[in-house]
């Protein structure tokens, strides 16, 4: 069960749900529509850089 603490920990990091507040419930924070368009963007982890990217 701590693993799912963890989880929903990361999607309040990441501003996808909202934080804790006692007995309520969570609210969701993003759009479908921002998490459709997070999901065709190439995925960079921390620390690595795109390849073939240039900054202008």
């Amino acid at each position: 069960m701590q693993e799912h603490g963890r989880i929903i920990d990361q999607m309040a990091e990441r501003g996808i749900i909202s934080g804790y507040q006692g007995s309520k419930p969570r609210e969701v924070l993003m759009t479908k529509e921002r998490w459709q368009e997070l999901q065709n963007e190439p995925h960079v982890e921390e620390g690595e850089e795109l390849v073939g990217e240039t900054e202008e």
